[in-house]
């Protein structure tokens, strides 16, 4: 059953493909924020948060959304999205009660987060520390 067991090879790529794919998807979401800021602020405003806090939302998932991109400082931008996501889940979906697609795929987003917290950013990345080389390296040694 070789086709079904894990293909350690490929870890390198997986992460790189889950930092294009968030990275992309906070891009999308932070540059219209900053792009027009008064519907960003009055968005804000109308779930009663100050209007200024969407801006500072959409510096750090540009800010966060790059660092993923280069895979620089992958912990601490995962850290700053997935803090963005816990918000939005507690802000927008639970007070309405929606158990739906997008509670679903906040969740998701944010176990991505959790891979990249943990595993690093890959091979593929500008960072110099790689937790997922030593996680394949302690498996094939163990």
């Amino acid at each position: 059953m070789q086709l079904l067991s894990p293909q350690r090879a490929f870890i390198d790529e997986s992460l790189l493909g889950l930092r294009l794919l968030l990275g992309g998807v906070f891009l999308y979401h932070g540059v219209p924020k900053l792009l027009d800021t008064t519907a960003t602020m009055g968005g804000f405003e109308s779930m009663g948060l100050p209007g200024f806090l969407g801006l500072v939302v959409g510096v750090l998932e540009i800010l966060g959304a790059v660092l993923l991109i280069l895979g620089v400082a992958t912990p601490l931008a995962s850290l700053i999205l997935a803090a963005i996501i816990i918000s939005a889940i507690g802000i927008v979906h639970l007070p309405e009660g929606s158990i739906g697609a997008g509670l679903e795929r906040d969740l998701l987003i944010l176990g991505s987060f959790v891979v990249l917290f943990t595993a690093g950013p890959g091979r593929y990345a500008l960072s110099t520390s790689s937790r997922s080389e030593s996680m394949v390296s302690e498996q094939a040694d163990g």
